[in-house]
């Protein structure tokens, strides 16, 4: 992901993302993000975005307050020249085998994660989740589900995200009934994201 002069690249192989800056037409490796509790077959940074000076690595099969693989993110920002961990968020209702993370997006100071294995609505059926940055912290704001159709399993709401500054969309590979694939918007009224439209 790219975002002006900076370039993230994950390499979950190896449990690692890359920075690079842009400079006289070249770009040079800056920093290697890293977590401190990976084994193998960790995955962290499967899924990587940047937005300005702040970047964002997935670590989907994390374990966290001895849950398996509910997953988190790792956030880092550009502070005195270096890269730095700033935070990790994880959703407020983490369970086993959630793979929070499976898909992101950041723009300034929102980010998207999708989690569509989530069992919040049945097995698989997926959930979305929407972090906002007040006074340089990131605090869940809202659990994105869709209305219609309504999650059920294997529905893997979640699957992919984007979010370009105005609009957030968010996929699901099954739609209530099982069969065909939907994208689902939303835009921000108030305080709050609302259902905008979602395709047939």
């Amino acid at each position: 992901d790219r975002d002006g002069n900076y370039l993230i690249a994950g390499n979950d192989t190896h449990n690692r993302a890359f920075i690079f800056e842009l400079s006289n037409n070249s770009w040079t490796q800056v920093a290697k993000l890293e977590a401190s509790d990976v084994v193998s077959s960790s995955y962290f940074g499967r899924r990587v975005a940047i937005s300005n000076t702040t970047a964002v690595v997935e670590f989907s099969r994390s374990t966290n307050n001895n849950i398996t693989y509910s997953g988190r993110l790792h956030i880092y920002d550009l502070s005195g020249g270096s890269w730095v961990e700033s935070q990790q968020i994880i959703p407020s209702d983490s369970h086993q085998y959630q793979y929070f993370g499976e898909a992101l997006a950041i723009k300034d100071d929102v980010i998207v994660v999708g989690a569509p294995k989530s069992r919040s609505h049945g097995t698989d059926s997926g959930n979305a989740y929407i972090f906002e940055r007040s006074s340089g912290v990131w605090s869940q704001t809202q659990s994105l589900i869709p209305s219609d159709p309504y999650p059920t399993t294997g529905m893997y709401f979640g699957f992919s995200v984007a979010y370009d500054g105005a609009d957030i969309i968010v996929s699901s590979t099954k739609d209530g009934n099982g069969y065909t694939a939907k994208m689902f918007a939303y835009y921000k009224s108030g305080n709050t994201w609302v259902p905008r439209t979602h395709s047939n």
